[in-house]
Protein backbone atom coordinates (compact mmCIF):
# COMPACT_ATOMS: atom_id res chain seq x y z
CA UNK A 1 0.00 0.00 0.00
CA UNK A 2 1.27 3.45 -0.83
CA UNK A 3 -0.10 6.82 0.24
CA UNK A 4 0.75 10.12 -1.38
CA UNK A 5 -0.39 13.71 -1.43
CA UNK A 6 -0.61 15.74 -4.63
CA UNK A 7 -0.73 19.48 -5.01
CA UNK A 8 -2.08 19.31 -8.55
CA UNK A 9 -5.42 17.83 -7.57
CA UNK A 10 -5.34 18.81 -3.89
CA UNK A 11 -5.98 15.20 -2.93
CA UNK A 12 -4.55 12.34 -0.94
CA UNK A 13 -4.22 9.19 -3.02
CA UNK A 14 -4.13 5.68 -1.58
CA UNK A 15 -2.92 2.86 -3.81
CA UNK A 16 -3.47 -0.78 -2.96
CA UNK A 17 -1.61 -3.24 -5.14
CA UNK A 18 -1.18 -7.00 -5.28
CA UNK A 19 0.88 -8.47 -8.10
CA UNK A 20 -0.65 -7.11 -11.31
CA UNK A 21 -3.80 -5.56 -9.83
CA UNK A 22 -3.99 -2.01 -8.47
CA UNK A 23 -6.73 0.03 -6.92
CA UNK A 24 -6.60 3.78 -6.30
CA UNK A 25 -8.69 5.91 -3.98
CA UNK A 26 -8.56 9.71 -3.88
CA UNK A 27 -9.61 11.70 -0.82
CA UNK A 28 -9.96 15.39 -0.09
CA UNK A 29 -7.96 16.61 2.91
CA UNK A 30 -11.14 16.57 5.01
CA UNK A 31 -11.98 13.00 3.95
CA UNK A 32 -8.41 11.84 4.62
CA UNK A 33 -8.57 13.26 8.15
CA UNK A 34 -11.89 11.49 8.77
CA UNK A 35 -10.49 8.16 7.52
CA UNK A 36 -7.38 8.61 9.69
CA UNK A 37 -9.55 9.30 12.76
CA UNK A 38 -11.57 6.15 12.13
CA UNK A 39 -8.39 4.07 11.72
CA UNK A 40 -6.98 5.46 14.97
CA UNK A 41 -10.25 4.68 16.78
CA UNK A 42 -10.16 1.10 15.49
CA UNK A 43 -6.51 0.67 16.51
CA UNK A 44 -7.27 2.02 19.98
CA UNK A 45 -10.25 -0.34 20.31
CA UNK A 46 -8.07 -3.31 19.40
CA UNK A 47 -5.64 -2.36 22.16
CA UNK A 48 -8.40 -1.91 24.72
CA UNK A 49 -8.19 1.89 24.89
CA UNK A 50 -11.71 2.62 23.67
Amino acid sequence: MTIGATRHGDSVQVCLSDNMMQSYMNFTAEQARAVAAELMACADALQGRA
